[in-house]
């Protein structure tokens, strides 16, 4: 069961604009991430991934680049690219954004953030299967966190997500099979009927790898977060003709 929290400051805290932010509205949303909102902290859920961005390869400094983050849910990675100098920023999901739930509230933790921010993130509301560089234009940056290992087609997502890429994709999964020594995936049965938001896949990280090598990516690396989640980085590798 999700366990929410609320923020128990004054009803109207400082805002970034001069305004002040409306902590009564903020605290009936049902939020995912932690978003600091000039001293303000959206009460979510997700605080221990949060603090790892310094795992997950996204540069201090963006200026000039541009940025694609698939399966956003609250926004708290896009907003982070935005106040690191990103020339722009495109902020994607729908599942989340769409679905009726008793831990979400859809997209109203994005807009909330983003108008309390008063920031320039693009908000695109499109499933991933929808994502295509035909329509939306390739990225210095796609950040596909937590999505690939919540799909049962987890190499179609990261073939969508490497076609979107024109520099560095970044993956960020659940892992598994962590003693077998080649590359191995598991499949977790039903376990989709009991919850809203689950892993369908535990792939190790040799799988990951070889997936990420096999859409020819170079310069791949990877880190262990915890004992089942692990962040992955490759880049695009442009032939000469």
């Amino acid at each position: 069961m999700v366990e929410h929290f609320t923020c128990n400051e004054a009803v109207l805290g400082s805002n970034p604009r001069g305004g002040s932010v409306n902590i009564e509205e903020m605290n009936k949303i049902k939020w995912y991430h932690q978003i600091d909102i000039n001293g303000q902290t959206t009460p979510g859920v997700n605080f221990a991934q949060q603090n790892l961005l310094d795992d997950i390869f996204i540069p201090p400094d963006l200026s000039g680049k541009t940025v694609l983050d698939i399966g956003c849910w609250d926004g708290y990675y896009s907003f982070e690219c935005e106040k690191r100098n990103a020339e722009r920023v495109v902020a994607c999901d729908k599942y989340i954004w769409d679905k009726e739930s008793a831990f979400w509230s859809k997209d109203e933790g994005f807009d909330f953030a983003h108008k309390e921010l008063g920031s320039s993130v693009e908000k695109l509301k499109l499933s991933v299967e929808e994502l295509n560089p035909e329509s939306i234009g390739k990225f210095d940056y796609v950040l596909m966190l937590s999505v690939a290992c919540l799909t049962k087609n987890p190499i179609q997502y990261m073939e969508i997500a490497k076609s979107l890429c024109k520099q560095t994709l970044i993956i960020e999964s659940h892992i598994d099979l962590l003693d077998v020594d080649f590359p191995a995936a598991k499949y977790y049965t039903g376990v989709n009927r009991k919850t809203e938001v689950s892993d369908y896949w535990g792939m190790n990280p040799k799988a990951i790898v070889s997936i990420l090598s096999d859409l020819d990516l170079i310069n791949i690396e990877y880190k262990i977060i915890n004992e089942n989640k692990a962040v992955f980085k490759g880049d695009v590798c442009y032939q000469l003709h």
